[in-house]
């Protein structure tokens, strides 16, 4: 099937895309801040990229309907029925306007891709930091993808030298002046499959390494495993990529420039959409279960055996344990056996006073509230 019989590279389907997926990604980042509003914490690294990601995304997104506006994308390439010689040597309003857009994709996709990855890599560290070498290996796989997302993006911009104005020039200009986006391309695909296998396997072993039940184990590593759909997105992206050659030597009717253009811009919308959504899921299986993902994976500061209990309301005879940062135990001393008439009640901060050898207090008479 030829790129100008492929219904999704439709002008309606490329403004949906361009649409639809960044307006899901921004409900799901807010959803994402808001979970970390009602667990009272501050925004994070990771949370900060993600952001900057949605950003970028939207930036694509508006391209692709920038594009459509101008039939620049989604359109096939109109050649003006006096133009005699070379194909190559064509140049037209629709086709600059393409070329532009393409270059303002290739110098933002991997600066989403790479933030997107950070994000999930500084989660990580965030959340499995216990040992020293997990600690080292999420710190490298940083440094990694930093030197990645800064050399892709550079190589983009000095493509043509100082000369960038042939990025949207002819087909001619870019095979003398620049060199060839193929390559850069392909690159760009095969270690961007690679990086996303990696941080999606990654949280597997270490969620498996915890202290919880079975079951807690694979809720937690099903989250991770469902970000595979960016596996997925930036697979069909690489086989896309694969299947198109930027530049052809010869003219090809089957081969279209602005549908090319637009095709590579739809999978990148997906890929850069659905990684945004998955590194969003931990954080939404927050609000979809009242309970921190702190209190589904556990950290090194003991706390994952009482995430379980949920918060409920305590009668005035209750004793109570407040779930924080800090918790406060609150204690009561039963002086009878027959009557709760006499209590005598302390608090500390932190911890039971154990000053009083022989006292008893039952644990069923406690509960637990708040969450961490």
């Amino acid at each position: 099937m030829s790129l100008s019989e492929a219904q999704y590279l439709s002008p309606s389907s490329t403004i949906s895309v361009g649409i639809g997926p960044p307006a899901v990604d921004a409900i799901i980042v807010v959803l994402r801040l808001w979970a970390r509003r009602r667990q009272k914490q501050a925004l994070r690294v990771d949370d900060w990229l993600i952001i900057f990601s949605l950003i970028l995304t939207i930036g694509i997104g508006i391209c692709l309907v920038y594009g459509v506006s101008q039939k620049a994308l989604g359109y096939p390439t109109v050649i003006p029925l006096d133009i005699t010689g070379n194909p190559a040597d064509v140049q037209t309003d629709q086709l600059s306007i393409a070329s532009k857009i393409e270059f303002a994709y290739f110098l933002i996709l991997p600066l989403v891709l790479g933030c997107t990855k950070a994000s999930f890599l500084f989660f990580y560290k965030r959340i499995f930091s216990v040992k020293q070498s997990t600690k080292v290996l999420l710190t490298g796989l940083i440094a990694l993808i930093a030197i990645w997302t800064a050399g892709f993006f550079l190589v983009t911009v000095f493509e043509c030298g100082s000369n960038i104005w042939a990025m949207w020039g002819t087909e001619q200009d870019l095979l003398t002046r620049c060199v060839s986006t193929w390559p850069l391309a392909l690159s760009i695909g095969i270690t961007d499959l690679i990086t996303d296998v990696i941080i999606i396997i990654i949280p597997v072993p270490l969620i498996w390494q915890l202290r919880l039940s079975t079951g807690k184990k694979l809720a937690a590593s099903v989250v991770f495993i469902l970000g595979m759909v960016t596996i997925a997105a930036s697979s069909i992206r690489l086989a896309v990529t694969v299947r198109t050659n930027h530049v052809p030597k010869d003219f090809d009717p089957n081969h279209d420039k602005i549908l090319t253009i637009t095709e590579q811009l739809y999978w990148g919308m997906v890929e850069c959409s659905t990684g945004i959504l998955a590194a969003c899921l931990p954080d939404l299986r927050y609000l979809l279960r009242g309970c921190s993902w702190n209190c589904v994976t556990g950290t090194s500061k003991g706390i994952t055996d009482l995430c379980r209990l949920e918060a409920r309301p305590s009668s005035s005879n209750d004793q109570i344990i407040r779930v924080g940062h800090t918790f406060e135990i609150t204690y009561a001393k039963r002086t009878s056996t027959s009557t709760r008439s006499s209590l005598t009640t302390q608090t500390h901060n932190g911890r039971m006073n154990n000053s009083a050898p022989g006292e008893v207090y039952p644990m069923r008479e406690w509960r637990i509230i708040g969450s961490v």
